[in-house]
């Protein structure tokens, strides 16, 4: 049996001055002047300057990767635009096919870089071999890198914040943000003043029997295999907060 489990975290009170100071400090670390919005409303200000600051942070990673975005894209086109880019790279260095959804194709770049880089039997090899092995990891952990800030970016889009405008979606966001360029730095990223405590919610959804679908794997394993995480993914998208109620009747509220 496998059992769904969703996991929510959210801010116990909304601390709109927390958050504000906290992005006036990416503002600063990202070379950007002080953002005055014109805006009385901290929901509509805080997601002019979460945007504004997405720009920028995209903005170097294009330059990064001598990428020339059209003016006429949406902020969404250029991060779906620099994350192609980025897997492409990545899987054009290990010779990889750029089949199936964005977290299959990351898992397989993730595969290729730690099969070179935690290659077995490496003390073995005379010293010149051993020299290019230790190369060869250099580059696929560059790769994995890059992989990498582009999972830091799968969430980042300004529909996200305005579609529900809420403090627990800023908050998210600047914590994403805030990762990213921890990630790129490669030093954690000190977030202050706190956002507050917080809580976290956990549900169980129906278990899903994997015995009845043998017969199905024994006859197509790939065709079963992608039915089972189909259910699965379903299951787990129902226990999410935003999903309809009716879809969690089975579920159990901790």
């Amino acid at each position: 049996m496998v059992l769904p489990i969703g996991i929510h975290y959210s801010w116990r009170h909304p601390n709109w001055i927390a958050l504000e100071a906290r992005l006036a400090s990416l503002e600063r670390h990202l070379g950007m002047p002080s953002q005055d919005t014109g805006q009385d409303n901290p929901e509509t200000r805080s997601r002019d300057r979460l945007i504004l600051i997405g720009m920028n942070l995209l903005k170097a990673l294009e330059q990064l990767e001598r990428l020339k975005p059209n003016p006429a894209q949406t902020f969404s086109e250029r991060i779906d635009a620099y994350r192609r880019h980025g897997l492409a790279k990545a899987e054009t260095h290990f010779g990889l096919r750029a089949v199936g959804n964005l977290q299959e194709r990351c898992r397989r770049i993730e595969q290729a870089a730690w099969d070179r880089i935690y290659r077995e039997g490496v003390d073995q090899l005379p010293p010149l071999e051993r020299s290019l092995a230790d190369w060869e990891a250099r580059e696929a952990d560059l790769q994995l890198t890059r992989m990498r800030l582009v999972e830091h970016f799968t969430s980042v889009s300004g529909h996200y914040i305005s579609d529900r405008p809420d403090f627990d979606r800023f908050a998210e966001m600047l914590l994403l943000v805030e990762e990213a360029i921890g990630w790129i730095e490669d030093k954690p990223w000190k977030g202050q003043p706190s956002l507050g405590p917080q809580r976290v919610e956990v549900q169980l959804g129906r278990a899903l029997p994997v015995r009845p679908r043998l017969n199905q794997y024994r006859s197509n394993r790939r065709e079963a295999m992608q039915v089972f995480m189909q259910d699965l993914e379903q299951a787990l998208v129902a226990l999410m907060p935003d999903a309809s109620r009716a879809m969690t009747t089975d579920a159990v509220e901790l």
